[in-house]
């Protein structure tokens, strides 16, 4: 399964723990395991900001059978491995790498460069998806956004978080 995920589940106690020290103390049990915490991680003119995509949650990936992935759980760290039933026997439930890979592209896509008035924005998530528009202004992590509907020349004035944000090509 070396081209698959596996997802831990954390306590709910330990959601805020570093990467780095999940990530040691999950190799300390499978030497050769690879760690993903899928979060978005970016920084604007007032610091630098950590969203975490699935609060309590990370995938593992590595050269391990079913049972050796439940090893995990002898981490203080990990509350189970998601499994399914499978008859009478418990199985491991695996994301493909490409499911992951797509995760980490948006994620990288999603972080803002710091917006400021009059950029240009493509929205990439949330109902106005698809849609483009104008920064008008900022209010922390959210832009005031002027989208410009399918409609003619009709705009909507809406405030939307600058992760659904991407800068148009033409602006940067």
């Amino acid at each position: 399964m070396g081209d698959s995920w596996v997802t831990l589940q954390l306590p709910y106690s330990e959601e805020n723990i570093s990467e780095t020290v999940l990530e040691q103390n999950l190799i300390s049990i499978l030497p050769e395991l690879e760690v993903f915490v899928p979060v978005l991680r970016y920084r604007d003119r007032r610091g630098e900001y950590t969203y975490s995509l699935f609060d309590g949650y990370v995938f593992v990936r590595g050269p391990y059978e079913d049972g050796d992935y439940l090893r995990l759980t002898s981490s203080p760290y990990v509350h189970k491995v998601l499994t399914y039933k499978s008859g009478k026997n418990l199985t491991v439930a695996y994301t493909p790498d490409l499911q992951i890979q797509e995760l980490r592209d948006k994620l990288s896509a999603m972080v803002p460069s710091g917006f400021e008035k009059g950029d240009r924005v493509s929205i990439m998530e949330g109902i106005y998806r698809d849609l483009n528009g104008t920064v008008m202004g900022m209010d922390g992590n959210d832009a005031l956004v002027e989208i410009y509907m399918p409609l003619g020349s009709l705009t909507k004035l809406t405030t939307i978080p600058c992760i659904f944000l991407k800068l148009d090509e033409g602006d940067e």
